[in-house]
């Protein structure tokens, strides 16, 4: 067990020297931990996953345990250096899209109102020169 968690931080501290990111990350190995997650609609059974800055292994054979900490380390990098750039774009933009949005009804409705007023005073204006 022991063997196992060393080879994996070898391997981890390896893939950070060659790659030269991750060096914030930390690996868990966790032959025995809750490797199921809803995708896509779907349960699954995770060979290992990345929760923050950790890189938790699942699998039980050191050579598949390898296999994903190399996976998870991978999609690590990529998410944090190509994806959530993007989605960081997205939400940007999404926001304000939506503060745009907000302004602009906003001022669309006080022009209604306005318009109400108006014609709320012109018809008292209208009926007391009736009487």
């Amino acid at each position: 067990m022991a063997s196992i968690n060393k080879a994996l931080n070898a391997e981890l501290k390896r893939l950070v020297i060659k790659y030269g990111f991750g060096k914030e990350l930390s690996v868990v190995w966790m032959p025995a931990g809750d490797n199921t997650a809803e995708m896509f609609g779907e349960r699954k059974e995770l060979s290992g996953e990345v929760i923050g800055t950790k890189l938790v292994i699942y699998e039980h054979a050191l050579n598949r345990a390898l296999n994903t900490l190399t996976h998870e380390f991978f999609e690590y990098i990529l998410h944090k250096n190509l994806v959530r750039p993007y989605v960081n774009l997205i939400e940007g933009l999404e926001h304000a899209y939506q503060k745009s949005m907000y302004e602009n009804k906003e001022a669309f409705i006080e022009i209604l109102c306005e318009m109400e007023q108006q014609e709320r005073e012109e018809t008292q204006k209208n009926d007391k020169q009736k009487d």
